[in-house]
Formats: C-alpha cells, structure tokens, sequence
C-alpha cells in the first residue's frame, strides 16, 4: 500500500528557539528603534502563541514584549491600552500562582499605571474611537444598542453593530444603519449626531394596468357570449356569471395597484452629548413615511428612544457575541469560514477573559472550540462581556466589604439588563422576574451598587454605591430612587454628610476636607449654593459666606482674643491686604501682610541698635 506519509507537527520549542534566535538578530540589525520594536514584538506573539502560556520561554517572551509596550509611543492611543491591559491580566494571573507569587508586583504596577495614564486621557477628551455599548434594554441580558465609532483622516464615522435587541428593529434595518455613516457636529449645542436614511420608491406601471384592466374586460365579453349561446343550463350559466365578474373584479384590482405608486423613506437619527469618563447621553430618532399616489396625506410615523452609552475599555475584558460579530473594546470581528487562524489565535491567547479564573471556568465548561463559532456558541457566552466587567471591575470595591460573602456563587449568577438602564448581576428568579437574596448593579449613572434586592419596592433602606475614582457614598433608598441622609466618602479624605439625592449631595449638609476647610449649608448637585466655607486653627478662624453658588472675596478672620478681621486672605487663610480691624470695640482701616498688621512688620524693619529712633516734635 502507499498513501501520503504524515508529517508530524513541528516541536514547539523547536520552533520557539528559532524565533528567538530571529529575535537576537533583529536586536542588533540596522533597523530604526521602532522598526526593530515591531519586529520584536510579533516575534514575541509568534512564540508566546506557539507554547503553554506559562512556560519559563513564554513567561521571558511576555515579560520582553510589556517592556516594549511600555516604552511604546503608537499613535493609535486605544491599541497600546488594549496592549498594556492584557499584559496586566496576564501578569496579574501569573503572580497569583505558585511559584511566582507576588513576583512581578512590580511590573504590574508600572503597566498599571502607564495605562492609567492613557485611560485618564482617553476620558478627558470629547469624542474617542471605539465601541460603545447602551445600558437600556427592553430584553433582558442584552444590551440595546452597540455603537462602532471610528476616525478616518479626521473624519468620524459611526455604525450600529448587528446583533443587539434595538438593531432588529425594522425601520432601523431599513435604514441600513450597520453601514458607515458621517458623525456631525453641531456649533450651537455641542452635540454630535449620525444619520442613517433609505428611499423605497415603487412608480406606477400605467402599461401594465391598461393591459391588466383590458385582459379583465375581454374576458369578461368571451364568457358573456359563450354562456348566451344556450349549450349551458341555467345552473351552469349562474355559476359562469359569478366567476366571470369574480375574474374580472380580481384583474381590475391588480390594475389598480399596479396604477398606485408607493413611496418609503426611512431615517434614524442618533444625538448624542458625551459626558465624562467615556460616557455618551443621547437619543435615537427613528422616523417612517409612506404614501401611496392615491392617498392625499402621508402616514408617519416617529419614535424617540432615550440611550445612555459606556465605552467599552481594555479593562472591562469586553469580549462577547452579537449576531455574526466577536465584539471586544477594540474591535468588532465578523465571523466566517475564512476566518484567519492567526485571529483566533491571538484573541484566545491574549485576552483578558482567558487570565480568569472564575469567568474562564463559567464561560468554558468544556474545553474551549477551536474556532469562533464554535466557541462563541457555548452556554451563555453573551453575559460573558457583563460577568468580566462586573465580577473584576465593578464588584472588586467589595472584596473588602462584609456582604461579599452573600454574593452567589458565579456559577449561579446571570446578568440582566433593565429599562431603567440598570445592568444587574446575581442569582435570578425567573418566576418573580427579579434576582434573589443580595445583588449587584451597575447604575446609568456610572455607579455602582451592592445590594439587597426589594421585597417591598416602596421599602427604605441604606445602600453603600463605589465609583470608579475611589468615592464611596451610604446613603438611603426608597424603592430604586436615592433619596435621604447620606454620606460621601472621596478617595483623597474628603467627607460630606447630610442630605442627598441622586447619590450627589443634596440638601442641608456639612463636607469637611483633608486641609481642615469645612463647607457647610445648603447644597444642590454637589454643589454649595448658600451656607459658610471655614478654616479654623489654634490662632484664628476664617470664614467666608457663600450665596447663589459663590464664594465671597471677603472673609472674616476671628481671634481667640476677640478682636477680629474683615477683608481679603492669602492662600494660608491669614488676613493680607487692607481690610477693617477691630479690637475692644474699635474699628480702623488697617493693611495687614500675612497675618500680621503691615505696621508691625515696618517697625521691626527699621530698627537700629537694638532701639527704634523717636521722633520729637517742636513746640
């Protein structure tokens, strides 16, 4: 017998030890810096993809590639911080195992911050590429609408991602809104908007309902005379009758609509505001007109949807399926049969949701496909996006607090997402349409939440909320509105108590800061629109009124002695700059140089000797 030998596959270490032999090579080649750090670096992805991901060469390839990234300066800002943050959970993993605990704390933290660096300033600016996820949805875990945002030559573009609940609807479809489209910007409002429209014409065939409306007639003369001719009884001819009108009322009605012309136009509209921290609130404006040639009005029809965006960032671990798509943070990949190998291969080696435990585990309880769709269509693999960003991200805060032991087990937990634009994760009864016992949510404000789930949805309780900058706010709950005593806690010491509403404080409160300022008063979104600013030390206290939002120039410094203070201040809160001085009941106009009265500092600048010179007047 003969046939084709086999060729067994090549030893990957074989094939490691060449490429980094390439490696060596390229390192001292010619090429520009930049040059040879591209070239090392996909050398680095050749090796890394070709062996177990935590070999000593592939843990040595890692380690070379995220020093490169780090002294990378790519100009596609999103690509590096998808590169950083996939060497974070990669190292993270590894410091996390035996034999290497605590190892690479070091490297972990510099790539942590070199992403937080470009995060900090992917967030401050107004409009960014990428792929922007809603929080509404009428259907419960999936998200309502997918926004893919690009930037060609400074020209933005945008397109609705296939796949979500609001991309079916109809009118949407009609629009073809899932191909590229201008974003806009209008000068008077600041907003951005895309427009996605379609024509659907259908001219009248006046040929065709001629010919229609002729063939109706001549066959209704044909079976006239043939029934005349007295060869049919009087039973055959009724029934000859009946169907000859019926033939031709059916021919003159496809003349008439052949007559009739349709017209279609269909146009949606997404507005939008970014706000901060990637976020974008905005509406969606659908609008659907038909008429028809014999109808004097045409019927429109509107619908306006309120939409409230994330941006989906390295660090969410963003990796889910939509319709035909594999949407990441940064990409969204079709999936077909010519699919590259190399894709696959890079997304399931590199990507963060393969670097944990907890959401690899429930993602794959098997061993994981060999190619997209087979992977992608495992057993709740949508809430895989919202598990990752929910499980590391949002419910990290919680790992110190006491309730996270009442957190369900991961392998129970499902997320939904809710019409008030909540994104909520937890065990879920299917019958009372609601989770069970404590969890977790992710608010359309950017919050996030742990807590019990309502009974009573008219129940007060107090809920402790995490944002994403280290601020901590209790405050109470009635139902799903905020609304009562609360207090705020900031990352950098700062505390407020006292009213809130909306998790901002709201109310008659107090906010005490890190350098001994206590603002105190009536406050309104956040903000302290009548009340008192006051510094106090061991050797004064200094005030300031504060009406309709604004702070006075003037304060008013007090002394432990009594007397007292009305007039500007330095940065040190101490009286500088001319003001009222009064003392025992007397008031005089007096300018004092930080904190002490102007004249005191002249007189010791003038002395001589030891003894200040007095002058006499002449009698």
């Amino acid at each position: 017998m003969c046939g084709k030998k086999k060729v067994p596959a090549p030893d990957p270490n074989v094939v490691a030890d060449s490429l980094w032999n390439i490696i060596e090579i390229v390192s001292e080649s010619e090429l520009s810096e930049e040059a040879k750090n591209t070239k090392i670096d996909n050398l680095c992805e050749q090796i890394f993809i070709s062996l177990e991901p935590f070999t000593p060469m592939s843990i040595q390839v890692r380690q070379l590639a995220a020093e490169l990234h780090l002294a990378s300066d790519k100009a596609n800002r999103l690509d590096l911080m998808e590169l950083l943050w996939e060497d974070v959970a990669y190292f993270s993993m590894l410091n996390r195992m035996d034999g290497h605990r605590g190892e690479f704390k070091e490297l972990i933290d510099r790539l942590s911050n070199a992403y937080g660096l470009l995060l900090e300033e992917d967030m401050n600016q107004e409009l960014t590429p990428g792929i922007y996820v809603t929080l509404d949805s009428s259907v419960d875990s999936e998200p309502g609408l997918l926004l893919s945002i690009t930037n060609y030559a400074n020209q933005w573009m945008a397109r609705v991602i296939d796949g979500c609940y609001l991309s079916e609807i109809s009118a949407l479809r009609s629009c073809e809104t899932n191909v590229e489209s201008e974003v806009l910007q209008s000068a008077d409002s600041l907003e951005f908007s895309v427009n996605w429209n379609k024509d659907h014409k259908r001219n009248p065939n006046v040929a065709l309902a001629k010919t229609l409306n002729d063939s109706g007639q001549n066959f209704a003369r044909e079976m006239s005379a043939e029934l005349a001719s007295g060869r049919y009884s009087t039973g055959d001819v009724v029934t000859g009758t009946i169907t000859t009108a019926a033939v031709q009322g059916l021919m003159s009605l496809f003349a008439s609509l052949a007559a009739t012309g349709k017209a279609s136009y269909f146009n949606s509209e997404l507005i939008w505001k970014p706000l901060s921290n990637g976020k974008l609130d905005g509406r969606l404006v659908i609008t659907a007109v038909n008429q028809n040639t014999n109808q004097p009005e045409p019927n429109t029809k509107k619908i306006e949807l309120p939409l409230h965006f994330i941006k989906l960032y390295p660090h969410h671990g963003a990796f889910f399926r939509a319709a035909d798509y594999i949407v990441t943070s940064s990409l969204t990949l079709r999936i077909s049969k010519d699919l590259p190998q190399k894709r696959f291969d890079h997304i399931s080696h590199y990507h963060p949701v393969f670097y944990n435990e907890d959401i690899l585990q429930y993602i794959n309880e098997n061993k994981p496909a060999k190619d997209f769709n087979g992977f992608t269509k495992k057993r709740n693999f949508k809430m895989g996006m919202a598990l990752q960003m929910m499980r590391n991200g949002w419910l990290s805060h919680y790992y110190t607090e006491p309730k996270v032991n009442q957190i369900p087990p991961i392998q129970q937990c499902s997320v939904h997402f809710f019409n008030d634009g909540f994104l909520g994760m937890g065990k879920w009864n299917k019958k009372a349409k609601n989770f069970e016992g404590m969890a977790a949510y992710y608010h359309r404000n950017g919050n996030e939440a742990y807590e019990p789930v309502l009974i009573n949805p008219t129940d007060r309780r107090e809920v402790t909320l995490y944002f994403p900058n280290d601020i901590k706010i209790t405050a109470e709950v009635v139902g799903t509105t905020q609304i009562g005593e609360g207090e705020i806690r900031y990352g950098d010491g700062t505390v407020y108590r006292g009213g809130t509403k909306n998790w901002l404080a709201d109310g008659d409160g107090t906010v005490v800061f890190p350098n001994g300022i206590v603002k105190s008063g009536s406050f309104s979104d956040n903000k302290l629109m009548n009340g008192i600013r006051r510094y106090t030390c061991d050797e004064f206290k200094t005030e300031w009124v504060i009406r309709d939002g604004v702070c006075d120039t003037i304060a008013t410094v007090s002394y432990p002695d009594g007397s007292s203070f009305y007039g500007t201040v330095n940065e040190e809160n101490k009286p500088h700059g001319e003001g009222l001085y009064i003392n025992d009941g007397i008031r005089k106009l007096m300018k004092f140089d930080n904190g002490l009265p102007a004249s005191v500092k002249k007189q010791k600048a003038v002395k001589r000797g030891g003894k200040s010179r007095k002058r006499t007047r002449k009698k």
